[in-house]
Formats: structure tokens, C-alpha cells, sequence
């Protein structure tokens, strides 16, 4: 009898653990937070240049800033998932001296998925947002990320709801 060769495992590296993935916002809630910080600023700017302040002004002012830092967040925020957990960092904030967050998967007590409301009383089939409940009970929101079914697939299957 002539013995068989049976082929083993492809040689290359070894598997390691899995390269972690990094999510931005998608390119719409990029663009929306660009053309709300323009509005704005140049609202603002506008009424500021048109004489003496008023209330108005003020508040225009207030909405600028307010939209300043979401174009802050919709460009410069991260998320970055991997088999522990995962991290939320915005890149620019971190030069201010805020840290990133971290949620390790143990850490979550409970997921709830949002579905758009659609005309009527009926709901998109495909949720738009993930609400996690920590231990500590603060809530994360996951939403307006680009490769959401993804996200949404990561999350369930650590959360073991999938």
C-alpha cells in the first residue's frame, strides 16, 4: 500500500489575532455637517457684519459654533473595532486633550436596535441606529457609520445575539 499525501494547511503566517477594523461617518452626514457649518458660519457672519448685535446675531453665532464642532465630529471621528471591544476616538479632539473611549464587549448590558419611521405607523426593516447599554449604565449610540451592516454584525455577534 503506498501511503496517500494529504495536504496540510497553505504555508505562510501564522493567523493571528484579527486586524481591527476602523469605521468613519458616511460621506452624506460628512457632507450635511460641511453645508450646515457654511450655512451657519456665513450666517452669522452675514448678520454680524450688518451692524450692531442683536439677539439674533447671537443666536446664529451660538448655531455656528454648534455646527463647527459636528463638522468636527462627522470628519475627524473613528470607531475602531476588534475581538475586545471597541474605541471611539476623534483624531482633532485628541489633539485638544480628549481621550478616546473605550467599550470592551463584556462591558455591554444590553443592545436596542432604531428603525426609521416610514409614513404611517410601519418602521424601515433595517435598522438606522444601535443603542448599547454599559454596565456603568451610560448608553453608547452607534449610528451614521459608513459599512453598517457590519457594525451591525460585529455588535450582535459579541453581544451573542447573533
Amino acid at each position: 500500500m503506498t501511503p496517500v499525501a494529504v495536504p496540510g494547511p497553505a504555508p505562510g503566517p501564522a493567523p493571528g489575532p484579527a486586524t481591527p477594523r476602523v469605521y468613519r461617518r458616511t460621506l452624506t452626514t460628512r457632507i450635511v455637517g460641511a453645508a450646515g457649518a457654511a450655512l451657519f458660519v456665513g450666517g452669522a457672519v452675514a448678520f454680524a457684519a450688518n451692524g450692531r448685535p442683536t439677539a439674533g446675531t447671537f443666536g446664529l453665532a451660538a448655531l455656528a459654533v454648534l455646527s463647527l464642532v459636528n463638522l468636527a465630529g462627522a470628519w475627524a471621528d473613528r470607531y475602531v473595532f476588534d475581538a475586545d471591544g471597541f474605541e471611539h476616538r476623534n483624531a482633532l479632539f485628541q489633539k485638544l486633550g480628549v481621550p478616546a473611549r473605550r467599550v470592551a464587549w463584556s462591558d455591554v448590558e444590553r443592545v436596542w436596535q432604531h428603525r426609521r419611521p416610514l409614513l404611517g405607523a410601519a418602521t424601515s426593516a433595517r435598522p438606522t441606529a444601535l443603542f448599547l447599554r454599559l454596565r456603568s449604565g451610560r448608553r453608547v449610540v452607534l449610528d451614521s457609520l459608513e459599512d453598517f451592516e457590519e457594525i451591525l454584525a460585529t455588535v450582535e455577534r459579541h453581544s451573542g445575539r447573533g
